[in-house]
């Protein structure tokens, strides 16, 4: 596999060919035409970041929202979507860490720990429903 850098000169873009591995945020993009991009530049590491938990998190809302609209829910979209969650948490605290400055990290597991608030309170409705619809069904003799 060859490594190429490329870097701006005076409106030229050289490219320069390497054979030693370099260190930064390393992504796969969605086309496919390239098989992976090294980014050493922190601020758009940071944008990059950025636009992939802006992402999941739309996609984490959407969810939320479907989930507690809904009425006839079983619990089964909640532990769905907590999951969606932690999956997202687990990427920030880990994968992103030493890329986000603790700032940045502070921000996106605040908003975060807002969903997963929601969640927990319609998971802990649900289980009282069911619990009084289980103790109803107990006193019907």
């Amino acid at each position: 596999m060859k490594t190429y850098v490329i870097k701006k000169k005076n409106k030229n873009k050289e490219i320069v060919d390497l054979n030693e591995a370099i260190s930064g945020f390393r992504f796969i993009p969605k086309k496919k035409k390239v098989t992976n991009i090294t980014v050493v530049s922190s601020e758009l590491i940071n944008k990059i970041i950025k636009i992939k938990f802006d992402e999941n998190f739309k996609r984490l809302v959407l969810i939320t929202k479907t989930v507690l609209n809904d009425d006839n829910d079983d619990g089964s979209g909640v532990s769905a979507a907590l999951n969606e969650e932690l999956k997202i948490e687990n990427m920030i605290k880990n994968r992103y860490n030493k890329y986000l400055t603790k700032e940045k990290q502070r921000l996106y597991l605040k908003k975060l720990a807002l969903v997963e608030k929601e969640l927990k309170i319609r998971q802990v409705l649900l289980y009282e429903q069911f619990m009084s619809l289980e103790e109803n069904k107990g006193k019907s003799r």
